[in-house]
């Protein structure tokens, strides 16, 4: 859920229900993703592709390898749009994605077993 539309869920709910806006709220923040959702897996991907060198390059590459780790942990449907990309990384040489595209499958599957990619 974009900020905006919770944004536009309280100001009704304060128009229309202001007896239950705290308790709405409460809820709306605890079940919502506010700082990564659905589209940032595929530029989280291309930051572990990219790998730039030094010590900069390496906080990058392990920042979006935990937050990968994190979305396969606890938003595992997330993923489910990017199981294509997840496919063609999981043969990645670098074993930082390919653990992060295996986990995000795995994830998928185990949350919804008919998204799961089969062999033909």
């Amino acid at each position: 859920m974009t900020a905006e539309i919770q944004h536009e869920l309280r100001r009704r709910l304060e128009q229309h229900h202001p007896d239950i806006l705290d308790t709405f709220t409460t809820i709306l923040d605890v079940g919502s993703w506010n700082i990564i959702n659905q589209s940032s897996i595929p530029p989280l991907i291309s930051a572990i592709q990219k790998t730039q060198k030094g010590s900069q390059g390496e906080m990058i590459t392990q920042a979006a390898r935990e937050w990968l780790r994190l979305t396969a942990k606890e938003g595992a449907l997330m993923f489910k749009s990017h199981i294509p990309i997840l496919v063609k990384e999981m043969d990645s040489k670098k074993v930082i994605l390919s653990e992060a595209a295996l986990q995000g499958l795995g994830a998928v599957v185990k949350a919804d077993k008919e998204s799961c990619p089969t062999e033909s």
